[in-house]
């Protein structure tokens, strides 16, 4: 069904906490008909891509937009949309200290796992090996092709080079070229990056204690599609089997009580020493926290980041000198990201409020809409 784009008469600019909750605001300027339903491009400037994918959903929830928001978190809210069709091009504008993925463009399938029926993907970067959710084209349905274009900015505030945007604009160009329409989506943890799991059980050396159960070896040949899918599988089960420990200890039960038999990938003798830790050191534990926290190990570290004011100021002063040179996006979300500490609270109120300064400059008039969840 063709119909014809609504523009707004000023710059909706969403602001949510958690970055997921901005993906409620893109679905209503989809159904108010201010973006097409298929093939939107999402300029995305992040410390972390949030570019995985819920590992259990089945992927038709992403047609029950309530059962897909209920699934979601911060670290993977876009790629489901983008198996709906909604974005097909990504443009992933990252700090420096940010090292997530290789800088260029990725293309890659996504899709319905044929056996599992959830969404996986044939990326082998180690972002994906990692969580276990690469496969081949061959075990999926329903494909879509995406492009990811991952670009670097901001550089030069810590090493005094040059900051040149040509390759950057050039790709948003490209991408923008059959449908003009995109959403400007910022994390306000792009200026300044904390990585909450650093102090989290501190007493019990909990962050480096995890790399030895969760710890990820990137196959050695990436060429070799066996390696990959072996490296995948085995991933995928190590996780598996730690989350089922981890509940188990949540719901009260202590790891006596736990077959541990029965754990294939998992060592035991490391495991029983980080929860002797943790109970040694504290009366309260949200072990499900604690399996969360090892998910995020893989052989690069979560950003970490705590920018000063001054910097920051000129990271916002480079943005900007960027964004005058593209068009106006259809809308712009922006993520706090104070709730889970992702942005360090002693910047945040100064990024929030110069953002959205420079962005009333740049734009004109603002409708700002500060958002809660759900509503």
């Amino acid at each position: 069904m063709v119909y014809k784009i609504k523009k707004h008469s000023t710059m909706p600019v969403h602001v949510v906490d958690d970055h997921n909750d901005a993906l409620r605001y893109i679905y209503r300027e989809i159904g108010s008909k201010h973006l097409p339903l298929y093939g939107n491009v999402l300029l995305h400037f992040d410390s972390h891509p949030d570019l995985s994918i819920p590992k259990d959903m089945p992927a038709d929830y992403v047609y029950e937009k309530e059962q897909l928001f209920d699934s979601l978190s911060i670290e993977n809210w876009i790629l489901p949309a983008a198996y709906a069709g909604h974005f097909d091009k990504i443009i992933w504008v990252k700090p420096p200290w940010a090292r997530q993925f290789n800088e260029g463009e990725i293309v890659f399938s996504i899709g319905k796992h044929k056996t599992s029926g959830a969404i996986r993907l044939t990326n082998s970067s180690d972002f994906y090996l990692s969580d276990g959710l690469y496969c081949l084209e061959n075990d999926l349905i329903n494909i879509r092709t995406i492009k990811l274009f991952v670009f670097t900015m901001c550089s030069s505030v810590f090493d005094d080079g040059e900051e040149k945007f040509e390759l950057l604009r050039n790709k948003f160009i490209e991408y923008t070229r059959d449908n003009p329409y995109y959403i400007l989506d910022f994390d306000c943890d792009f200026f300044s990056t904390n990585n909450p799991f650093l102090t989290m059980y501190d007493k019990a050396n909990l962050y480096t204690n995890l790399h030895k159960i969760y710890s990820y070896n990137s196959p050695t040949n990436k060429e070799d599609v066996n390696s990959l899918l072996q490296c995948s599988r085995s991933r995928e089960v190590l996780l598996q089997e730690l989350e089922s420990v981890f509940m188990h200890l949540d719901d009260g039960k202590s790891l006596d009580e736990y077959p541990t038999e029965t754990l294939t990938a998992v060592n035991t003798e490391d495991l029983s020493f980080i929860v002797n830790e943790l109970l040694k050191h504290y009366d309260t534990i949200d072990w499900l926290i604690v399996h969360n926290a090892g998910c995020t190990i893989d052989n690069i570290e979560l950003p970490n980041h705590h920018t000063d004011i001054a910097d920051i100021a000129k990271s916002m002063d480079i943005v900007f000198n960027f964004l005058p040179i593209i068009h106006e996006p259809a809308a712009i979300t922006i993520a706090l990201s104070t709730g889970d500490d992702y942005c360090p609270l002693e910047s945040a109120r100064f990024i929030n409020e110069s953002l959205l300064a420079k962005l009333e400059c740049l734009y004109n008039k603002l409708n700002v809409q500060k958002c809660t969840e759900g509503s």
